[in-house]
């Protein structure tokens, strides 16, 4: 085990040194060419929005229309191993349950919480049989821009169903075993500091949430940049080892994917932002022209 954590972190260290630095463009959509690529391919960076459908400005859509697959980046929603998901969430080890690692007055205020917005009494109970990441998103989702009454837009849900109309493909890049594989690398440290955050600074993390979700929507990439390395909000979620290791799984599966075909992929933006090691560096870094589309 630690041979291979040895050899991942060198590999990563490497790509880092080689990158390309890659200067963000406000549009939310890239090309992929080059390198051998028969084929254009797009990254359509993906973020939370509380729009009720997803709405694909003329360019996105001409990129749509263009290729044969539309890859998501996971689809936690529409897969047949959803449950899976809801079992691999389950505290099995007395070490992963919540009552072993958060402090009586941070469950106290936990469920304050859920009761503010609703939650019945006798479902709190029940939490108690969950993992701590399911703590920090529910939190989170108390907490962010949509509120309790309109949840943010699943583009999973949204592209598997325009692809189906479109008669595309649909394929995803992190299978729910890979989500599974990858949250259980994450100890009760990195969960109870970013719980933490968000009980003890509930109004600052409001104002980031809203922060954004407004910068999103205006496709300012450049202000989420700066946004993302100045909040501990965010560098405490995205700014680790384990993202770099992300990033790195997810450029693997771009450039198989783009190899064999045209794809239109939607990936999280957090994943070009840290300018350390980015998807769109270590695709640059292997050979691709990545450019932003912004007409």
């Amino acid at each position: 085990m630690k041979k291979r954590i040895a050899i991942a972190v060198a590999v990563l260290f490497t790509l880092a040194a080689a990158a390309q630095k890659i200067p963000l463009q406000n549009t939310i959509l890239w090309k992929i060419s080059g390198n051998g690529l028969t084929e254009n391919s797009f990254i359509y960076l993906t973020g939370k929005s509380c729009d009720e459908n997803l709405k694909l400005d003329d360019k996105s859509k001409n990129a749509f229309n263009a290729v044969k697959t539309i890859a998501a980046e996971y689809d936690l929603y529409g897969s047949k191993d959803a449950g899976k998901l809801a079992r691999g969430n389950i505290a099995l080890a007395d070490s992963q349950k919540i009552k072993n690692n958060l402090t009586t007055a941070q469950i106290a205020a936990f469920e304050n919480k859920l009761k503010d917005a609703g939650y019945p009494a006798q479902a709190l109970p029940q939490l108690q049989a969950y993992k701590l990441n399911m703590v920090y998103f529910m939190l989170a989702t108390l907490t962010g821009p949509c509120g309790t009454e309109r949840q943010p837009l699943a583009y999973e849900i949204d592209l598997r169903s325009l692809a189906k109309k479109a008669n595309k493909e649909f394929a995803v890049l992190q299978t729910i075993d890979d989500v599974l594989t990858e949250t259980g690398k994450m100890d009760s440290y990195y969960w109870k500091k970013n719980i933490g955050y968000l009980l003890d600074n509930e109004d600052n993390a409001k104002t980031e949430y809203n922060q954004e979700a407004a910068l999103y929507k205006e496709a300012s990439l450049k202000e989420l940049q700066k946004l993302y390395n100045s909040s501990l909000l965010f560098t405490q979620l995205y700014k680790t080892g384990l993202q770099k290791e992300h990033v790195l799984f997810l450029s693997d599966k771009i450039e198989q994917a783009a190899k064999a075909g045209s794809n239109f992929f939607t990936v999280q933006f957090s994943n070009i932002i840290y300018s350390e090691l980015s998807v769109f560096e270590i695709l640059a870094a292997r050979g691709y022209t990545i450019t932003p589309v912004l007409n």
